[in-house]
């Protein structure tokens, strides 16, 4: 992948509609995207494609959303943003806790939805790049440096 291009995301819902409103809201900010409907095809995707960002309903017609995550994880390094319209805080917590990092509720609003995918692909380069963030540190592990605003400090190797 290079620099400037922008990284793959896989929406997973089993609802043509609810797919359709995330593509237009991707294809329109140049974000490259694939389609599932369903947990199956969603896991065959993931392992085929260097997905760097799941858009992930609970209602899979094969499976609950929720019981993916972990498998998803396991694939490769990704984001998780759970598109549901559950309301049951139970299950948002599970979510969670399988390692999901954010969760958007239907119907949901195109700026914050878009706000949502963008902090958690600018999370998504961070980790690939080695860099962690904690507040305003942060360490890069490629340039052996922490550094907290302008005030940069070299990491020695033990």
């Amino acid at each position: 992948m290079s620099i400037s291009a922008k990284p793959l995301i896989l929406v997973v819902d089993d609802q043509e509609e609810d797919r359709a409103s995330l593509s237009v809201i991707l294809s329109n900010e140049g974000y490259p995207h694939i389609e599932a409907s369903t947990a199956k095809e969603a896991l065959e995707k993931a392992g085929n494609h260097d997905i760097a960002l799941v858009l992930l309903d609970l209602g899979l017609p094969d499976s609950n959303g929720r019981l993916i995550i972990p498998q998803l994880l396991q694939i490769r390094p990704l984001n998780i943003i759970v598109v549901s319209s559950t309301l049951d805080m139970e299950e948002r917590l599970e979510c969670f806790s399988s390692g999901a990092d954010d969760f958007i509720t239907k119907p949901y609003h195109r700026r914050e939805t878009l706000a949502r995918i963008k902090r958690s692909l600018g999370e998504y380069e961070h980790q690939r790049a080695g860099i962690v963030r904690c507040g305003s540190l942060e360490l890069n592990a490629d340039t052996r440096q922490i550094s907290n605003g302008d005030v940069r400090v070299e990491i020695g190797v033990k």
